[in-house]
């Protein structure tokens, strides 16, 4: 490892829309930049700046509606520094809620909307039950990201597919690569939770999307069992119990898992 991981740049990156580079250029104290691209494709977005950044580069990556805890930053840095390329990186990810939500939907809510800490305790603890690192928070080496293939464009806002789940294929792909999964305790975010992100309607919508990277990537004869049964389940009981959060999860689940293995390469 060398110290120019030390150096720091910002890099605000805007795909499709173009509504914050006046914002940006405002941050004159900061090493930040600007790039805009016009196709409104997180992960072609994401690829394109990544292929200008060094090969030895640390990645710190942070969505535009959360506040960055102090030394978040750094705790990626110490952790990147101790540990080395080989090794990728999660925070905590805290919700800062406009409207708290109620009982019934919390089971329901998407992990963005809900805390997520996989530290137990430690500063820094390698992740051996590894499923995935919250994209509004993670970090990894440049060199590691370009060895998995960075991002996928099939993956993310502005998808043809319409999954989502960009961080999470490539952390899969990271994890397939020999990568470690490590979790730093004292990197963390402020996640902005509307008030339409702790409705019924907002968890189904988001676990639909979900569901198809599950449904084209990795799919099983016992998993399509199970969602059909639960699909059936609840679909029965809608009619009967409009109002429950839980029958419209079920359907939007299913429905997402199925819309993603009809996409499925033969």
């Amino acid at each position: 490892m060398d110290e120019e991981l030390h150096a720091c740049t910002v890099e605000v990156i805007e795909n499709g829309s173009q509504e914050v580079e006046q914002v940006v250029r405002g941050y004159t104290t900061l090493p930040i930049r600007y790039t805009h691209l016009a196709r409104g494709n997180k992960s072609l977005a994401l690829n394109h700046v990544i292929d200008l950044l060094p090969r030895n580069a640390l990645f710190i990556f942070l969505d535009d509606d959360v506040a960055v805890r102090p030394g978040s930053v750094a705790a990626f840095q110490r952790a990147a520094l101790q540990l080395g390329p080989g090794h990728f990186f999660g925070g905590v990810l805290y919700p800062a809620y406009e409207v708290p939500p109620t009982g019934e939907v919390v089971p329901y809510l998407p992990p963005s909307a809900r805390l997520i800490d996989h530290s137990r305790g430690e500063e820094l603890r390698i992740v051996d039950d590894f499923t995935y690192f919250m994209g509004a928070c993670w970090a990894c080496f440049a060199s590691d990201l370009r060895a998995a293939g960075n991002f996928r464009a099939a993956f993310g806002p502005g998808a043809s597919t319409g999954a989502r789940g960009q961080e999470t294929d490539a952390q899969q792909r990271l994890l397939q690569c020999g990568a470690v999964p490590v979790f730093v305790k004292r990197a963390g975010v402020d996640h902005h939770v509307s008030a339409a992100m702790v409705t019924a309607e907002y968890a189904a919508d988001r676990i639909f999307h979900a569901s198809i990277y599950r449904g084209e990537q990795h799919p099983s004869v016992l998993h399509t069992l199970a969602m059909l049964t639960k699909l059936t389940y609840s679909a029965l009981l809608l009619p009967l119990q409009p109002t429950d959060p839980g029958h419209r999860y079920r359907i939007a689940k299913a429905a997402g898992y199925f819309r993603g293995l009809s996409q499925r390469s033969p």
